[in-house]
């Protein structure tokens, strides 16, 4: 199973392709809404990152309190997962994450 501590945790600003709202809009309000980017900040673990293609997952189930034995053949499972084109992208910026095993009564 793969150690998510292992996994750079980032946040990505990009652009996104959006439409407006309304079914039907005059001119002016169609120059003003292409004149305003649809601007995305997300964050999680950095699953891939490729020339075609970044992928992030927000969440992860975590198995901490079960044996090694239990988890040698667990797979990794991960939700919330976005792919972000490459030509999107702003910015990625590393988050360091501070973890500590908790204690369990």
């Amino acid at each position: 199973m793969q150690d998510m501590s292992k996994v750079p945790f980032v946040e990505v600003v990009w652009h996104d392709a959006a439409d407006h709202s309304g079914a039907w809009v005059d001119y002016d309000q169609a120059i003003k809404f292409a004149s305003k980017p649809m601007r995305i900040v997300s964050r999680g673990w950095l699953i891939h990152k490729g020339k075609g293609y970044t992928v992030l997952s927000a969440d992860y189930i975590d198995y901490d309190g079960y044996s090694e034995e239990e988890n040698k053949d667990r797979p990794r499972v991960l939700s919330r997962v976005t792919k972000i084109p490459t030509p999107w992208i702003q910015r990625i910026s590393e988050i360091v994450v501070a973890t500590r095993k908790r204690s369990r009564r």
